[in-house]
């Protein structure tokens, strides 16, 4: 679980492929039943995890980012629609 949160926390889509997000919760889809992000930056679309991560039960995410000093992007906090729409 917590390598995939780290994954998940750290996971930017226009420096990461999303093949390799692929690889990875394939190979944890068994072993992930709590996810809990502290960060989460990417406004990926979380149909994706929930597809493939069928043993998820609980997720306790913050969209937003930490420690971010002097780099502070409006756009780097909050849900947007998009991310409601893939909750859903």
């Amino acid at each position: 679980e917590r390598n995939l949160a780290d994954f998940l926390e750290a996971f930017d889509p226009t420096k990461t492929d999303t093949e390799e997000l692929m690889r990875t919760l394939g190979i944890s889809k068994d072993y992930i039943f709590s996810l809990r992000l502290k960060q989460f930056l990417s406004h990926l679309d979380m149909e994706m995890v929930f597809q493939n991560v069928p043993t998820l039960c609980n997720l306790d995410m913050t969209y937003g980012v930490k420690q971010i000093g002097m780099e502070y992007e409006r756009a780097l906090f909050g849900m947007k629609l998009h991310d409601v729409t893939s909750l859903a």
